[in-house]
């Protein structure tokens, strides 16, 4: 298996933002309890005296959280030796409790941790290591989210030195197709598939892709990066409750969306650029659609937040939540805010990161919307995205 490809399996395994925002822990809460225990408190014993205790599982939680790291090189840095502390903590509970009832969840972690720590080692000893992880993972109980995840680092392994790659590929898409991971095990094979250059099935895949299962997690961003054009829909609820119907309503338009919420301190520190994009373009046909992320029962702390700033752009307000708790966040797989993606005028979308994430500050960060919209305002209004 090239390392190339567990590169692209990183993207389901850990998130990293590298101008600092909000971020969600969805992640985090499908794998593991996170939360850093309370030192006075005492541990809830396991419901099976076999099962690794939850304080345990708690403390190999916190070593998956991503640190606060501005740059790609600095995260690496820092992670790196907390999933080395991941896995010898695990080693240690599965010695100890060979027994747990639990040991899938002890398992999804050591398989984030060797993914990772493949990748940055790249030695063969954490080769090594993440191969018997993965065979652990395929022969356990585990549900078909963590089998996906091991099966897809192990065929790609095997991909890259099989006499009929493209049966493999095949397999592995039958092995998940009567479960809720048929669109993931679909992408997976198109992903392997791009790896090895084997461009005639990619793009097969990638056409039951584009059919099938738009707008799953990090299908629209795989689409895109093979120069496809996905189009943004969603049905939203404005501020004053009526229906927003994307792209239907605003064809035509340029669109910016942010992804954004009152809690969130780089989004508000960003308005103040949206409002002078905003103002210096809307007469050229953009137009700006904010989609709040605030807590249930917020709507008029939303509503008088945009009316004392001046921000007279269509806003939108869900009232279910942070990402994947609201419907929009949900179906595009949200992870972070601000998020700011840009529309072209026939509703694909141009980008779903407009924001310059290696930037040092957020106002160099939001420069490259600015570009971005230029450019897009530029084209021919049936110009295709490029």
């Amino acid at each position: 298996m090239t390392r190339t490809f567990n590169i692209l399996m990183i993207v389901a395994l850990t998130t990293f933002v590298g101008l600092a925002g909000c971020k969600s822990n969805q992640q985090e809460e499908q794998a593991s309890p996170t939360d850093a225990p309370d030192t006075q408190e005492e541990p809830t014993p396991p419901a099976d005296p076999n099962d690794v205790p939850e304080l345990v599982l708690r403390e190999m939680g916190v070593l998956l959280q991503p640190p606060q790291a501005r740059y790609q090189q600095d995260f690496d840095d820092r992670f790196a030796p907390m999933q080395h502390a991941l896995l010898a903590k695990a080693d240690a509970a599965l010695a100890d409790y060979p027994q747990a009832g639990n040991k899938v969840l002890v398992l999804s972690m050591m398989l984030r941790a060797a993914n990772f720590l493949d990748y940055y080692d790249q030695t063969d000893e954490s080769r090594e290591r993440l191969v018997a992880v993965t065979h652990d993972i395929l022969a356990s109980d585990a549900p078909a989210y963590f089998k996906l995840t091991a099966d897809a680092i192990t065929t790609g392994s095997a991909v890259a030195d099989a006499a009929d790659k493209p049966q493999l590929l095949q397999d592995l898409i039958a092995r998940y197709a009567d479960t809720d991971q048929a669109g993931q095990a679909l992408l997976a094979a198109a992903m392997i598939a791009d790896v090895e250059e084997l461009i005639d099935l990619r793009d097969e895949l990638a056409d039951k892709l584009q059919a099938d299962h738009l707008p799953e997690s990090d299908v629209s961003t795989f689409l895109e990066s093979l120069g496809r054009t996905v189009p943004f829909a969603a049905i939203l609820t404005r501020l004053d409750g009526t229906t927003l119907t994307l792209p239907d309503d605003l064809l035509g338009k340029v669109v910016v969306l942010e992804f954004w919420a009152t809690w969130c301190p780089p989004c508000v520190e960003a308005m103040p650029h949206m409002k002078k994009l905003y103002q210096e373009n809307r007469h050229k046909g953009l137009e700006v659609v904010g989609i709040s992320f605030d807590e249930p029962g917020d709507g008029q702390k939303v509503k008088d937040f945009v009316a004392a700033g001046g921000y007279d752009w269509i806003h939108t307000f869900s009232n279910k939540g942070r990402f994947a708790s609201d419907p929009t966040g949900k179906k595009y797989n949200i992870r972070a805010t601000p998020s700011i993606w840009v529309i072209d005028r026939n509703g694909m979308v141009i980008t779903n990161e407009a924001m310059d994430r290696t930037a040092r500050t957020l106002n160099k960060a939001l420069q490259r919307v600015d570009v971005i919209v230029a450019e897009a305002l530029a084209r021919p209004v049936d110009g295709p995205a490029e």
